[in-house]
């Protein structure tokens, strides 16, 4: 499926999903992409490629594992893997703008991976100003309805 104009970034955000859907199974609420690649700035050369997988519940529980499914998609080879950068937050986030500086689970670029809360609350803002637009870069689960939609889990 062609999400984006660069078929090798479909791949990354393909494997990305599929991963996180078989980590997360039915806690997984969805995807977004944001940032320069669905707004039309996205440059080859200094672009990251903006995400934030969402989950019904705290995907703190789950952190040695997202730590290996970055691992897994880092050794894909493809150079856009070290590009992605995003984080895992709970649908709570939300309602609540994280005021405590929660933090949550973060791939960086260069393929780093920790817990981080500024890259959250930038993910959470950006993905909040994508699902009022209804932009085309929602992946739903199941169940949620979207007026655009790259793929239902």
């Amino acid at each position: 499926m062609s999400w984006t104009a660069y078929p090798e970034i479909d791949q990354v955000l393909a494997a990305l999903l599929s991963e996180s859907r078989a980590l997360l199974g039915d806690d997984l609420f969805g995807m977004y992409l944001f940032g320069s690649l669905t707004s039309g700035g996205f440059d080859e050369e200094t672009s990251d490629i903006d995400f934030v997988v969402v989950t019904r519940s705290d995907p703190m529980a789950r952190q040695t594992e997202l730590g290996a499914l970055n691992r897994r998609i880092q050794a894909s080879g493809s150079p856009w893997a070290a590009k992605l950068e995003g984080s895992f937050l709970p649908l709570r986030v939300f309602e609540d703008f994280n005021p405590a500086g929660t933090m949550f689970p973060t791939i960086g670029m260069g393929g780093w991976y920790g817990l981080d809360h500024t890259r959250a609350s930038s993910a959470r803002c950006s993905a909040s100003c994508c699902a009022s637009m209804a932009l085309p870069w929602w992946v739903p689960s199941r169940g949620a309805s979207s007026r655009r939609s790259i793929r239902k889990t």
